[in-house]
């Protein structure tokens, strides 16, 4: 919940599932598969509801520089932009929605992480409408090639993409 995360505002960071050293083989395994050129730094990556969670700076610092992270809660973003801008000048904090993504080009992003977001909005009020939301947003903003990577506790099959492809919550 939003007051939760403002009462523990980088108190510490949260790791939720998993950290970057167990995903790397994983997610190294997907970009060689999905991308052409697998080079870390041109692969534009979107962390979708990031909270204090390390993943991203993890992943900054194994050369994928490209990452823009976006969480609704705005003054955690502002502590961590305090707190990274000047030694990661390319990992960007950003406040925004993942339901709306409104500071977010369409088709600009190659991969979109969403670590334990989906399982936040699942105990939020009209949890299947703001899952739909999200997943439209997310199938927006990837570009042709995109990826959208999913890391969750939850059942693995949980939206579906209709002939039109549309999202489907089940």
């Amino acid at each position: 919940k939003k007051t939760y995360l403002k009462n523990n505002l980088l108190n510490k960071n949260s790791e939720w599932f998993t950290n970057y050293n167990e995903l790397k083989p994983f997610l190294n395994s997907i970009f060689l598969k999905n991308f052409k050129t697998f080079e870390k730094q041109t692969i534009k990556i979107l962390m979708v509801g990031c909270g204090d969670s390390n993943l991203s700076l993890d992943m900054y610092n194994d050369g994928f520089t490209n990452i823009v992270n976006i969480d609704y809660v705005e003054e955690l973003i502002d502590q961590l932009n305090q707190k990274y801008s000047n030694n990661y000048p390319t990992l960007k904090f950003i406040c925004d929605d993942c339901t709306t993504l409104t500071t977010i080009d369409s088709n600009s992003i190659d991969c979109v992480i969403d670590k334990g977001t989906i399982d936040a909005l699942i105990l939020s009020n009209d949890c299947f409408v703001k899952i739909e939301q999200m997943n439209n947003q997310i199938k927006r903003v990837l570009n042709e090639s995109g990826i959208y990577i999913q890391i969750t506790d939850e059942q693995p099959v949980i939206i579906q993409l209709n002939e039109s492809n549309e999202s489907i919550v089940m």
